[in-house]
C-alpha cells in the first residue's frame, strides 16, 4: 500500500503547500477557539455526567483539539440529547454549542492544522519541560542522598570525637558542670588521699597515738618556744633536706656509739639528734626517725609538684571548669547541627521523591495523547484526503 511520508516537523507547512488548509487558517482557529473556551465556561449537562469527565471543570481551552470536541458530541448524543428542531438545529443548547464548534473546526479542514499544532506544541516544549523537570528532581534527589551522607558520617565523626573526650576524662555522656564538678570531688578525695602518706613507711611516723602526745605537749603552758622552733626545723628539712642528710650522718653517733647505733657493750642506743636537743623527751628524735619523716616529707612533696597532682589543681580551676564544658558542649553541638542538616536533607529527599512519583505519570500521559493525537490525524487526513491511503509522520514524535 502506497504510504503518504509527512516531516513531523514540517507538518502545517506540508499542510499549507499542499492547499489542505487555507492560508488565512489562523484567523478562523482563533474563532473555534474563543467559542471552545464559552463552551468550557458553561455548566456542564447534568443529564450527560460522561461530559464533565472528559472536560472536567477548570480544563484549559489549549489542552482540547477538534478530537476532544468530538468526543465531547459524542457522549452527549449518547445521553439522548441530540433531539433535533424542524430547522435542523439541536434543541439541547448544551448539544447546539458544541456541535457548532466541530463543525467550526472541520470547515476548511483548520482542525487538521490545530491538531499539527497541538502535536508540535508537545513534542517540543511540554514533553522536554517535564522529561526536564523529572531529570532535575532525580539530579537533585541524588546530590541530597550523597550530602545526606556526608553529613551523617560527620555527625557520627563528631559524636565519636565528643564519647572519646568524655571517656578521656571520666564523664559519662553528660558534658554538664554539675558532671565536671562531680568528677573534680572524686579528684579532690585523691588529692587528700595522696597528702595522707597512707603507706607503711610513714604510718609509725604520723600515728594517731604519737600525734596526740605531740598535740597535748603543744597544748602546755611548759612547752614555750618549742612549737615555734619544731616548726623552724621541719622548714629547714624541706629547705636543706640534702644537707640534712649529711648533718645527719656526720652527728647522729657520738664517740661512745658506733656508727650502728650501739654502743661499745653491744647495747643499742637511741640517740636524740643534734638539732632535738633540749627538747622533752616526747619530741627529741633519733637519726632514724628524722631520715623517715623526711623521706615521708620528700614522697609527699614529690607527690604535690608531681604531674598528676598539678592536673588535679588545674581540675579545680573555675576558668578549666568553663573551658572544659565549652569544649565538650562544641563537639555535641556539632554533632547535632550535622544531625539536624542530615534530617532536614530527608525531609527535601521526600518531596523530591513524591514530585518524581508525580512527574513520571504526567509524562506518560503527556505522551500517550500525543500518540493518540497522532493515530487521530493521520487516521483523519487519510480519510479526508487521501482516499484511505495510510499516512506517516515521519521524526521526532516516533521517538518518544
Amino acid at each position: 500500500m502506497e504510504v503518504v511520508d509527512i516531516p513531523f516537523d514540517r507538518t502545517t507547512e506540508w499542510l499549507l503547500e499542499r492547499r489542505i488548509v487555507g492560508a488565512s487558517y489562523t484567523k478562523s482557529l482563533r474563532t473555534v477557539h474563543a467559542r471552545l473556551a464559552a463552551a468550557l465556561a458553561a455548566e456542564r449537562p447534568a443529564e450527560a455526567p460522561a461530559v464533565a469527565q472528559l472536560v472536567p471543570p477548570g480544563t484549559e481551552r489549549a489542552s482540547l483539539t477538534y478530537f476532544d470536541a468530538k468526543a465531547v458530541m459524542q457522549a452527549l448524543l449518547d445521553a439522548g440529547l441530540g433531539e433535533k428542531t424542524l430547522f435542523g438545529g439541536y434543541s439541547n443548547a448544551h448539544t447546539a454549542q458544541w456541535a457548532d464548534i466541530v463543525r467550526r473546526f472541520e470547515a476548511g479542514s483548520i482542525h487538521l492544522a490545530d491538531a499539527a499544532s497541538a502535536m508540535a506544541q508537545a513534542v517540543g516544549y511540554e514533553l522536554p519541560a517535564l522529561k526536564k523537570e523529572a531529570a532535575r528532581a532525580e539530579k537533585e534527589l541524588s546530590e541530597l542522598v550523597r550530602r545526606q551522607g556526608e553529613y551523617e558520617r560527620l555527625a557520627a565523626a563528631a559524636e565519636e570525637r565528643y564519647v572519646a573526650a568524655c571517656d578521656k576524662k571520666g564523664l559519662g555522656t553528660d558534658c554538664s558542670r554539675e558532671e565536671i564538678g562531680r568528677r573534680l570531688r572524686e579528684s579532690r578525695s585523691l588529692l587528700r588521699a595522696t597528702l595522707g602518706c597512707p603507706d607503711a613507711a610513714c604510718t609509725p611516723v604520723f600515728s594517731d597515738e604519737q600525734f596526740a602526745r605531740v598535740a597535748a605537749l603543744c597544748q602546755s603552758e611548759e612547752m614555750g618556744g618549742a612549737v615555734e622552733y619544731y616548726l623552724a626545723y621541719v622548714r629547714h628539712c624541706l629547705e636543706a633536706a640534702a644537707r640534712l642528710g649529711a648533718d645527719v650522718g656526720a652527728k647522729a653517733a657520738p664517740p661512745d656509739v658506733t656508727a650502728d647505733g650501739a654502743d661499745r657493750a653491744g647495747k643499742a642506743v637511741r640517740q636524740p639528734a643534734p638539732s632535738s636537743e633540749g627538747l622533752p623527751p616526747a619530741l627529741q628524735l633519733d637519726g632514724a626517725e628524722i631520715e623517715a619523716r623526711r623521706d615521708c616529707v620528700r614522697r609527699a612533696r614529690a607527690e604535690l609538684e608531681g604531674e598528676h597532682t598539678r592536673h588535679l589543681l588545674l581540675l579545680g580551676e573555675p576558668k578549666y571548669l568553663e573551658r572544659q564544658e565549652a569544649s565538650l558542649r562544641q563537639q555535641l553541638d556539632s554533632a547535632r547541627k550535622m544531625g539536624a542538616l542530615a534530617g532536614s536533607l530527608a525531609t527535601r529527599q521526600a518531596e523530591l521523591r513524591l514530585e518524581l512519583s508525580e512527574a513520571r505519570p504526567r509524562y506518560a500521559a503527556a505522551v500517550a495523547k500525543v500518540k493518540k493525537l497522532q493515530a487521530d490525524f493521520e487516521a483523519t487526513l487519510s480519510e479526508l484526503h487521501f482516499g484511505g491511503k495510510r499516512v506517516n509522520l515521519m521524526g521526532a514524535i516516533n521517538a518518544l
